[in-house]
């Protein structure tokens, strides 16, 4: 840190201290507030049938037989992240609430019921390094750096014999093993084979299931082994955008958006309409249906409404705000402006009498502003 002590210039001629600056002023309070929607889980009806099947990972008997495998595949932002995060959060919990538990060779620690690993995007014997990392628990000569391991260096099975033993201490039921596709992506046909052929000997060890999750690009991690597809208690859970003309997609999407104007209402204390049927169906179009997508619109839409709150000019988020943010998006891909054009057909868009409720009455609901004010 640079050391002004001996300066002759004062503190008042450099400007706001540091701790001035960092102080969060009202502004930077409402923005935070509106950014909790990143990490806002919604339930609703397909992403609770994938936690099913999810559950049924952790909870099967895998001593019987080898470990049950499924895949996850969804495209980037369709929020494989925040179901996962929510999925494990029930199992974190349990396991800390057990406490410190003894394991078989007779020492102590936490239990890990399901396991969360990042797929390096090295070779196969880094991902099982990694498994060991994210346990606690890496043997000496496992991930020394390779000018330092000369003849200490561990050999792949042996490394692999101290992730399963590893696992059973900690009870592992269930290893999730996220971004798989980085251990294929511009990597040779062989290097694919090798992961999974080491994600088929960790099947066969019948200690825990699997969980692979990626884009759909990672389903070549399959096709490069029969043996382990043939592990796949049911085809690839698939995470897809919404489909506005799918009445089930459609009802989804306007939950998300009911949920999201809920805790936006906290911050302009009242509605903004986000799940009306002219409106959901604009952002919709927008995001081209992907969640991560939806959720980026919607924030930033709200974080220049909430600026022309501050200044007296606005009252919630209108079409307006979204229709700036559209423009800034990356995934705009230079398409129309759905928040400027008229939604041909709008009128043969049938209006689902059962409009999801906000779940938060605490702001009165808003009349929503429609008209775009350049």
């Amino acid at each position: 840190m640079y050391d002004i002590s001996n300066e002759t210039t004062s503190a008042s001629d450099i400007g706001p201290t540091t701790s001035n600056v960092l102080a969060p002023t009202e502004l930077d309070i409402l923005t935070n507030r509106i950014a909790e929607i990143r990490t806002h889980y919604i339930e609703f009806d397909r992403l609770e049938e994938i936690k099913l099947d999810l559950r049924r990972l952790v909870m099967r008997d895998n001593t019987v037989s080898e470990g049950g495998v499924m895949a996850l595949f969804g495209c980037t932002r369709s929020g494989k992240t925040n179901l996962l995060t929510d999925f494990m959060a029930e199992f974190d919990e349990a396991d800390k609430a057990r406490g410190r538990v003894e394991y078989e060779d007779n020492t102590y620690g936490y239990a890990r019921t399901v396991l969360y690993v990042k797929v390096p995007n090295t070779s196969s014997k880094n991902l099982a390094e990694e498994i060991l990392k994210m346990l606690g628990a890496t043997p000496e000569g496992a991930v020394l750096p390779a000018t330092a391991r000369k003849g200490a260096e561990r050999r792949g099975y042996d490394i692999d014999d101290e992730v399963i033993r590893q696992c059973r201490l900690r009870q592992v039921r269930l290893l999730i093993l996220d971004e798989v596709h980085n251990s294929i992506e511009d990597r040779t046909a062989k290097a694919a084979k090798d992961v999974a052929r080491k994600i088929k000997n960790y099947s066969n060890a019948c200690v825990f299931s699997i969980l692979l999750v990626g884009t759909d690009e990672a389903a070549k991690l399959l096709d490069a082994s029969d043996e382990l597809k043939a592990r796949c208690l049911t085809g690839p859970l698939r995470l897809v955008p919404f489909d506005w003309d799918k009445e089930r997609d459609r009802r989804d999407c306007r939950t998300l958006l009911a949920d999201f104007d809920s805790i936006l209402a906290q911050v302009f204390g009242q509605h903004s309409g986000l799940n009306e049927t002219d409106m959901a169906m604009r952002i919709c179009t927008a995001a081209k249906g992907v969640i991560g997508h939806i959720a980026t619109l919607v924030e930033d839409a709200a974080t220049k409404a909430v600026r022309d709150k501050m200044k007296g000019n606005a009252e919630s988020v209108t079409t307006a705000h979204f229709a700036r943010a559209y423009d800034g998006v990356p995934f705009a891909e230079g398409r129309p402006n759905p928040f400027l054009l008229a939604v041909e057909g709008k009128a043969a868009v049938p209006v689902d009498k059962s409009t999801p409720s906000h779940r938060h009455n605490g702001g009165r609901r808003a009349t929503r502003d429609t008209a775009f004010r350049p």
